[in-house]
């Protein structure tokens, strides 16, 4: 099982930062497939519809490119889980510790929902 975690959004608490921050997991069994395709889909669609893509970023990229990255997703074999964290919620100790914030993020929702989730499915064979 290999996870790629990504993260949207600031760990600020400023009137300049986002409202929410959020950390979206995938999970997939066999992580050089998934890289092969969607290095393969990113060639095609330079090489055939002329767009210069050096990664896909999904908040920049048009609709046509978006469409084929999430179809190349929904083929593969993978799990995909996220987490919403309110920046209103948060505790004032946390607050003040960004990489702990992150850490309680990260480990607190996301590893812990994959344990679960691995625990459950060996106990349900």
């Amino acid at each position: 099982m290999h996870v790629f975690v990504d993260e949207s959004g600031d760990l600020g608490f400023s009137t300049a930062s986002t409202k929410t921050f959020i950390v979206a997991y995938a999970v997939v069994d066999s992580p050089d497939r998934v890289r092969v395709d969607m290095k393969r889909l990113r060639k095609k669609l330079c090489v055939r519809h002329n767009y210069k893509i050096d990664e896909f970023k999904f908040s920049k990229d048009n609709e046509f490119i978006r469409s084929r990255v999430l179809a190349n997703i929904c083929s593969q074999s993978i799990t995909i889980g996220y987490f919403v964290a309110d920046k209103q919620a948060v505790s004032p100790e946390l607050r003040k510790d960004p990489s702990r914030l992150y850490n309680y993020v990260v480990v607190n929702t996301v590893i812990t929902t994959l344990v679960q989730a691995f625990h459950s499915r060996i106990f349900t064979l």
